[in-house]
């Protein structure tokens, strides 16, 4: 129905005019279109504005910006040990000299040399026991 009543309107327009208009019509509706979607976006852009976090939230936020900042000052950490490899200030020294202090096993230095001891001992007691069954 829409292409009669146009045709009608055009009709007293030559071939040529026609095709103008049309065009020009056509542009004008694409030219709506863009407009509308970008008038849109921006009211959706002005509608979400920022809403006050709940009690919840904020504990959330809190929790996972503790957790950030640890793994931040980790990364930070290890860099500087990357750059300052070979030639680490007091601080780093003392820093890890403190970490490694923190980090105690149940078990000693010493437990871990005897137990070598007694284990190689052991390994050493069966190959002389199946190298005289060889012989025998």
């Amino acid at each position: 129905m829409s292409r009669e009543l146009t045709n009608r309107m055009l009709s007293g327009i030559s071939d040529q005019k026609l095709k103008v208009v049309q065009k020009n019509r056509k542009n004008a509706l694409k030219a709506l279109k863009r407009n509308t979607k970008q008038k849109a976006l921006e009211n959706y852009k002005y509608e979400s504005e920022l809403i006050p976090l709940s009690h919840g939230e904020k504990k959330k936020q809190k929790v996972y910006n503790e957790k950030l900042e640890k793994h931040q000052k980790k990364c930070l950490e290890f860099l500087k040990n990357e750059k300052y490899r070979f030639k680490p200030s007091e601080g780093m020294i003392k820093n890890q000299k403190s970490q490694e202090e923190e980090e105690t096993s149940i078990f000693s230095a010493e437990d871990f040399k005897n137990w070598e001891k007694d284990f190689f001992k052991a390994s050493e007691t069966k190959q002389k026991n199946s190298e005289k069954q060889k012989y025998f």
